[in-house]
This record gives structure tokens, C-alpha cells and sequence, in this order.
């Protein structure tokens, strides 16, 4: 669900006869009859609430956080994509749902082990761009995941963080897989905080240790992805970890001064590898930045309009350099594309990228993730093997 989570704006929107359902489980009664309650009509429920212990208050609106965070449509692709690893058939009771809030409290209400599963992706994919680090191209095949192994890695995770910053005595790693790609998800304890909080009807500076996050995402097929505060120093640190762990040294790659091959593009067989069973639809060009050979000018940004050309790329590039002549424009060092994402039974979605040489946009979301794989396959991000194979 879009927009900033507020209590009256979630009760407003939920099914009632999900909001009793959930106050039944928790051994609360409901006091009201979803039959007969308003439309929109929260005041009841509000005042069922406001009656609770606190530590009772509290979990329940963390149920509706949970919840209001996965009524999303990627929140519910998610739940699609675990449920067979879990041996579930979820498509008749999300189906009976109208609005996609109502679904994710179905699966909330009836699938609880798959609703969690699916709500660490989900803050996984929400995690901050900036903190994801380049991919490193570690192609070591499949690792070990056994406990002995996680807790291996949560020793060196500890060791690190006490050395060279103080912190981080303590730490927890659960692990998650989806498709071929594991995620290790790292929760190091963080220096003392002292928060304003209210407790008890009284506000109170509280003493806590809060807990900072960290992911190590790795596929045998495209690498390592790492997501950590602390700039390049610390990543690199986390990387050489990783290393360490699973495949025994901590020799890691030389990153590539060029991690995409942005000019592929116009190559005169090039075609972006969809898979035709994926939900990417297609990947179009709107934008190409070419090197100028002629002086003054140093580059050239043109406009593409690809409605004629069927995805044919090269002959959309050929056709809008032709007024130019023959020498004039370089290599391309920058593009923007779109990508268009089936919806499902709603509108397609569109997300907008750009690529250069040395940097790639896309956020590291569900979505986001296909667009990278896509761009793996097609050779353009030469950290991932395939890249060798299409040039």
C-alpha cells in the first residue's frame, strides 16, 4: 500500500471481518459486528484499542504495520513467488480478496509462516539504494548454509565491528532463499541510545541498545551484493568476509572499471534476454548519450522514439544517427531505458533507469532485481558471466 502508515488511515481501509478475525486470534473481544459496522466507521474498533494493556496495544499495531507494509502488489508477488517453496496454494484465497490490503491480511490471518517469510524480502527489497554496494563477481557455485556455517559468519560479522568501531558485541544472521540467490540477513548490536519514549502514560529517556542492519545477497550465477553503512572501506571489509566464510580465503575480485557495457546497445544484433514467462515485458531506450570525436563539443544527448521499431534496437540507433556524419559521434556512454512490469490483472507498471559505465540506478527491489538479471543475461553488466558469452 502506497503512502505513510497512520492507525485511522489503516482501519479506514482493512475489512472489518479481518480486523475481528484478528482481534479473535489475540483473544480480544471484538465488541463489534463487522456486518453492521459503517463503512469506513473506525471509532469502535479505536475504542476497543484504547482499552488494551500496552504491551497488547503495542503487538497488534505492529501486526497492522506488518500488514500495511505488504499490501503492495510487490508484497503480493512475493507471497505468489514463496508460497510453492513452502508446498502452499495460496491463489484461491488471495483471489476471493478485492483490495490488495484485504490479501495481504488474508495471508496475514490464514498463512502467517509464509507472510513472515515474505515480509523479511520485502524490508530486504526496501532497503535504502545508496547502501548497496557493487556487485562483486564471485562465481564459487553453491555454499554451505548449515547453522555451523551461519554461525561462523556471525563470529566474523562480531569480530569485525568490535575491532574497528566498538560495536556490534553482540549479532544475529537469518538466513532466506529465493530462487537461486541467499540472503544472509546480519543484525549487529549498535552503540547505546537513549530515546525519548513514552511508557507506562509517562514520557521517559529510555536506555537500549538498537540493532544496525546488514545483507550479504549472493547468487552463484551473478555474485555478491552487499548492503552496509559505514562507505567503501566497510563494504569492501564485508565482501572479503564473506569470502572468507564460505569460500575459504578472502581474496576477492579486482572490481571492473567498466561494470556496464553501456554501448552494447548498438551492436547489430543486440536484443535484451527477456525470459518469456517473466514479468519484464520489455525494455526500451528513450535516451543515448554519445562521445563527440569533433571538437568543441564533448557529448551529445539524443531523444529515441522506439513506437515504430518492435524492440529492434540497433535499427532504432542506426535510424536516429543517420543525420549526423560518419565519424562525428563515439561510443555511447549513457542511456535511459524503461521497463515495462506485468501487473497482473492491473496496468502494467513502468520503472525508468539509467545506465553508464560505472553505475546503474535500479533500486534492489523484486522488480528492480529481474531488470538487473535481464541486464546480466544481455551481456551489458560485464561483472556477470554471461557477459564474456554475448560479446
Amino acid at each position: 500500500m502506497a503512502g505513510h502508515y497512520t492507525l485511522n488511515t489503516f482501519l479506514r481501509q482493512a475489512n472489518t471481518h479481518h480486523i475481528a478475525a484478528h482481534l479473535t486470534k489475540m483473544g480480544i473481544d471484538p465488541g463489534f459486528d463487522p456486518e453492521k459496522l459503517g463503512k469506513r466507521t473506525i471509532d469502535p474498533i479505536i475504542s476497543i484499542l484504547d482499552k488494551l494493556e500496552p504491551e497488547q496495544r503495542n503487538a497488534i499495531e505492529i501486526d497492522f504495520q506488518d500488514i500495511f507494509s505488504m499490501a503492495s502488489e510487490v508484497g503480493i508477488k512475493g507471497l505468489y513467488a514463496d508460497a510453492p517453496r513452502l508446498d502452499l496454494d495460496i491463489q484461491k484465497g488471495i483471489s476471493e480478496q478485492k483490495h490488495t490490503i484485504d490479501k495481504a491480511y488474508w495471508a496475514f490471518l490464514h498463512q502467517p509462516k509464509l507472510f513472515a517469510c515474505t515480509l523479511g524480502f520485502l524490508h530486504i527489497d526496501m532497503l535504502g539504494g545508496r547502501s548497496w554496494k557493487l556487485r562483486m563477481p564471485m562465481h564459487e557455485g553453491e555454499i554451505k548454509t548449515d547453522p555451523k556455517t551461519i554461525e561462523t559468519l556471525t563470529a566474523q560479522i562480531c569480530a569485525f565491528f568490535m575491532k574497528t568501531q566498538g560495536c556490534g558485541r553482540l549479532c544475529k544472521v537469518e538466513y532466506l532463499k529465493r530462487g537461486d540467490r541467499h540472503y544472509f540477513h546480519a543484525f549487529p548490536e549498535d552503540f547505546v541510545r537513549k530515546p525519548h519514549v513514552w511508557e507506562g502514560g509517562r514520557l521517559t529517556a529510555k536506555t537500549h541498545r538498537p540493532a544496525f542492519e546488514l545483507v550479504f545477497a549472493y547468487d552463484p550465477a551473478t555474485g555478491l551484493d552487499v548492503y552496509t553503512h559505514g562507505g567503501k572501506k566497510v563494504a569492501e571489509a564485508m565482501q572479503k568476509l564473506f569470502a572468507l566464510v564460505f569460500f575459504g580465503n578472502d581474496n576477492i575480485p579486482d572490481k571492473q572499471k567498466t561494470t556496464y557495457a553501456v554501448n552494447i546497445l548498438s551492436r547489430p544484433n543486440f536484443a535484451f534476454q527477456l525470459d518469456p514467462l517473466g514479468a519484464v515485458q520489455s525494455i526500451e531506450v528513450k535516451q543515448l548519450r554519445f562521445m563527440v570525436n569533433t571538437p568543441p563539443v564533448k557529448s551529445l544527448t539524443l531523444d529515441l522514439d522506439a513506437t515504430a521499431y518492435g524492440g529492434d534496437i540497433p535499427a532504432l540507433i542506426r535510424d536516429t544517427v543517420k543525420p549526423y556524419p560518419s565519424g562525428y559521434l563515439g561510443p555511447i556512454v549513457w542511456a535511459r531505458l524503461v521497463a515495462q512490469i506485468d501487473q497482473g490483472e492491473k496496468r502494467s507498471k513502468s520503472i525508468t533507469f539509467d545506465l553508464s559505465g560505472r553505475s546503474c540506478n535500479l533500486k534492489y527491489d523484486t522488480d528492480s532485481q529481474l531488470i538487473r538479471d535481464i541486464l546480466s543475461r544481455s551481456g551489458i553488466d560485464t561483472t556477470a558471466p554471461l557477459a564474456d558469452a554475448a560479446a
